[in-house]
């Protein structure tokens, strides 16, 4: 039987709880501080990560094949990101959200915004921005650096393919290395989400918490993670 590290479940469970609580109060701090969408965004990769802990901490590995749930989730965390960090990098990507917004309201609302900055990045902004645009601003327009974005797009890749069921995916068979190699990744993208945030508002209010914030990760991280201080290039 296959048993998780529960060592490793718990420290990274600690780490989400440090960052919530401190994305918490600079979102209901009354000075430049994260806004709604900015904070929901952090929500849902927080969400995402709650759940797929959840899922670890019960579930026999020896009857699970290829973790598509898990896939799933991590790549509806990558595309959060984006978001949030395009959203961070320029307030003009809010028409963007709209655009993509199943709230008919919302979609038309902003068009000359979305047209203006974002044509190049779609041709028909009628339509979806996909995961693929996104990443495509992340990196040419707001300068996100390439090794980054080359491990989201290889984890987001994998969950596309798991978007629908599919009998015929091949089975893990090393599964404790991949779910270790997942949960560093769902550490480090948590990481990034809410250093984005609290990286923006020092600058806005001239703090340091970002060094605090990189301090709590290094202390909480028992993994062999590589950690950038800054994720712009």
């Amino acid at each position: 039987m296959i048993n998780m590290n529960l060592t490793k479940l718990n420290s990274t469970f600690d780490f989400k709880m440090s960052l919530d609580t401190q994305m918490f109060h600079l979102h209901n701090s009354n000075v430049n501080s994260c806004s709604k969408e900015q904070f929901r965004l952090y929500n849902y990769i927080s969400e995402n990560l709650r759940m797929n802990l959840r899922y670890w901490s019960n579930c026999n590995l020896d009857y699970y094949t290829n973790f598509s749930g898990i896939y799933r989730n991590l790549r509806y965390s990558i595309e959060s990101f984006y978001d949030l960090f395009n959203l961070i990098c320029h307030e003009s990507y809010i028409s963007v959200l709209k655009n993509n917004s199943s709230n008919a309201m919302m979609k038309a609302i902003d068009k000359c915004n979305l047209e203006n900055n974002y044509r190049e990045y779609k041709l028909d902004c009628n339509h979806y921005f996909t995961i693929k645009d996104k990443a495509n601003i992340a990196t040419s327009k707001n300068r996100l650096k390439l090794d980054i974005q080359n491990r989201l797009k290889e984890i987001s890749i994998i969950g596309s393919r798991n978007a629908h069921p599919d009998v015929y995916q091949p089975d893990v068979i090393n599964k404790l290395e991949v779910v270790e190699e997942l949960m560093n990744f769902e550490h480090l993208i948590l990481f990034y989400a809410a250093g984005v945030c609290i990286f923006s508002y020092d600058e806005k209010n001239n703090t340091n918490y970002y060094f605090n914030l990189y301090q709590d990760f290094l202390r909480f991280k028992n993994f062999n993670t590589s950690l950038p201080t800054v994720i712009y290039s």
